[in-house]
């Protein structure tokens, strides 16, 4: 059997057909749109300096060090005067309770553990979500962790930890859910 005949090659053109060079210029624009705004994404972060990480921070640091001059670090009459919640007592009326507790700390480790996890946490999320987001995120979550607790500890609570739950929770919801805060290419 004779095998059949070979067909010509088709000429073997240089230039790619006009449809490939469409998708060629479409998908170059597109990475040029992302390159731009990954770009602009990085220089709003790095340029963002966290000053509510830096202020709450130091606002700790001071509170602890008056509690440790007053020696009171974990005494609790001390700490009852200087804002610890008490619910009875923020039920009553000392509705300020709520939030001074998140400032005082009952004891060295304690402060210094909230201190740390609030520097490391803070600051990359206050340079994502921007200051004023991240003031209403740690102050909600302080609110809401305190008025928590005083449905369930019956002496006094202090401490920031329902505050950093909150920052925790927010970089958890922006690393399920990016799409609004961090560009296309980046997710």
């Amino acid at each position: 059997m004779s095998s059949p005949p070979e067909r010509p090659a088709a000429p073997q053109s240089a230039e790619p057909a006009p449809a490939d060079t469409r998708q060629v210029e479409r998908a170059l624009a597109r990475l040029e749109r992302e390159q731009h705004d990954l770009d602009r994404f990085r220089a709003l972060v790095t340029q963002r300096v966290p000053v509510a990480t830096y202020v709450l921070v130091a606002s700790i640091a001071v509170v602890f060090a008056l509690e440790y001059l007053w020696g009171g670090v974990d005494l609790p009459p001390l700490l009852r005067s200087m804002g610890s919640l008490v619910a009875e007592r923020a039920r009553a009326g000392e509705w300020w309770r709520y939030l001074s507790c998140t400032f005082l700390h009952g004891g060295l480790l304690h402060a210094a553990l909230n201190t740390l996890v609030l520097w490391l946490l803070g600051r990359s999320v206050e340079r994502f979500i921007g200051s004023a987001r991240f003031l209403i995120i740690y102050f909600s979550a302080g609110l809401c962790g305190s008025v928590l607790s005083s449905w369930f500890v019956s002496s006094q609570s202090v401490g920031a930890s329902g505050a950093i739950w909150g920052l925790l929770g927010a970089e958890a919801a922006m690393a399920f859910h990016p799409r609004p805060l961090l560009p296309p290419a980046l997710v």
